[in-house]
């Protein structure tokens, strides 16, 4: 009875006078519901920021077939809360509890000097189970990140060597809260890397390499017995010379589309782009585009044999504002373009 008072006596102070945040790995601004502080050195996430060492309860993983994010490298944290356990889900969204925080980081790197940090991002499921998000911008020195209020677009010094070409500037795009939650909707879950297809890979943590969702089992953080990884799907990775063209195209679509395209989304258009959907249910093959036709005479959203004549293909391959995705990035994912080109290009036309 005693600890509950003094923690209703805590967060009445929390919210009626100005918060100190700790520098080391607390993290009473989620506890509390509050808005995260405005450096990220005091979000309580990582030991050593310099190094991006996390706090022992800052769990580490991959996915399969990453965002594309305008060449960035990017690494990846989540924390569920002691005592608490994900809904696992082998096909559809996993539920995160309440207070879980997920941490993605982007960075240029380039052959022989230290990378550049450009962004961390920080969100959180709220008491309320909502899903928030929240952009750190590095500062120039690199020292640390400082929180946005609102979203931007900067220009980005990269250093000589690296990724795209070898530009020595770049645009980048800080997203605002509302946009975040274009991608990161209810119909999409909200969190959207963390998943089966995604995590259902070997991965290296320390000196211990496991399959992260077997790992995860073990652990006992999902909340009903799962089966064995071997048996789960998987989505592959865009540059993997093993997998078949096909799949890695599903895969790509599937990370990079499927979030505001699939049923029950508010996007207009009503292609299913989701990795359980068969080719055949997606609406894509031959089917009229119902969001522009970008000046086709023969408007398909995919036509087999014929990617020059596939609104699908033709809007990745614009860096206009017919390009898709919509919002997040600024630079085609040329790879992409031309693995999906090759696929439409060889598909039957019977």
């Amino acid at each position: 009875m005693l600890i509950r008072i003094v923690w209703s006596v805590v967060l009445t102070l929390c919210m009626s006078t100005p918060f100190t945040y700790a520098s080391d790995c607390d993290r009473l601004w989620v506890s509390a519901n509050l808005n995260p502080p405005e450096l990220l050195s005091e979000v309580g996430v990582f030991q050593d920021l310099k190094t991006l060492k996390p706090c022992e309860d800052v769990m580490p993983y991959s996915v399969n077939s990453p965002l594309w994010s305008d060449g960035a490298d990017k690494k990846r944290w989540v924390i569920v809360p002691p005592r608490q356990t994900i809904h696992f889900e082998p096909e559809d969204p996993w539920l995160f509890p309440k207070q879980s925080v997920f941490i993605k980081h982007f960075e240029f790197d380039a052959p022989g000097v230290k990378p550049i940090r450009v962004e961390t991002r920080i969100s959180r499921i709220d008491e309320s189970g909502q899903w928030l998000g929240y952009s750190y911008r590095w500062k120039e020195d690199q020292s640390d990140a400082i929180l946005l209020r609102e979203g931007a677009t900067a220009d980005v010094a990269l250093a000589k060597g690296a990724p795209l070409h070898g530009q020595q500037k770049q645009k980048w795009i800080y997203p605002s809260r509302s946009m975040c939650l274009q991608c990161h909707n209810t119909w999409s879950g909200g969190v959207l890397g963390l998943r089966t297809e995604q995590l259902n890979h070997r991965f290296t943590d320390g000196s211990v390499t496991h399959n992260l969702i077997d790992s995860w089992a073990e652990k006992g953080l999902f909340s009903k017995p799962i089966p064995p990884a071997d048996q789960l799907k998987q989505y592959v990775n865009l540059h993997d010379p093993q997998a078949s063209r096909e799949q890695r195209v599903r895969s790509y679509l599937a990370v990079n589309c499927a979030h505001c395209h699939q049923p029950g989304s508010a996007v207009r258009g009503s292609i299913d782009l989701r990795f359980k959907t068969s080719l055949a249910d997606t609406q894509t093959v031959n089917t009229d585009p119902n969001l522009g036709d970008l000046n086709l005479d023969d408007p398909v959203i995919i036509k087999p044999g014929d990617k020059e004549g596939s609104v699908l293909w033709l809007r990745m391959s614009r860096s206009t504002t017919q390009h898709m995705p919509l919002i997040g990035t600024s630079i085609t994912d040329q790879e992409a373009v031309d693995l999906v080109g090759d696929w439409i290009n060889q598909m039957s036309t019977r």
